[in-house]
């Protein structure tokens, strides 16, 4: 008996963790600069990204207008930055290096 109600506790934990899952909208990889294709996100997103060298981030307005700068450093590394108002934007990245950024809806 204990053994099938901790296999039904183990299901519903399970469960609760798919549904608290953060959906991405979408990630990209490349190298160097570009301006990256428009998304739309609800309220409460955020943006990750990492780099092998310097980079600045940009959120873009529908028209391609820069809004804020997301992100900037000077050496390799990792980040994210949470936005409370969703839309439609995108992304202007400026690198020399690898890099890799990912929008997450957020639950």
């Amino acid at each position: 008996m204990k053994t099938i109600l901790g296999s039904i506790l183990l299901c519903l934990v399970a469960s609760l963790n798919v549904a608290a899952e953060e959906p991405v909208v979408f990630t990209q990889s490349a190298n160097g600069s570009r301006a990256l294709r428009p998304f739309t996100v609800k309220d409460h997103w955020e943006t990750r990204w990492s780099s092998t060298k310097e980079i600045t981030v940009w959120k873009l307005d529908r028209e391609g207008e820069p809004l804020e700068r997301l992100a900037h450093t000077t050496i390799p590394g990792t980040g994210a930055t949470y936005q409370a108002k969703g839309g439609t934007f995108s992304l202007k990245i400026v690198s020399q290096g690898e890099w890799t950024i990912t929008v997450v809806q957020l639950p």
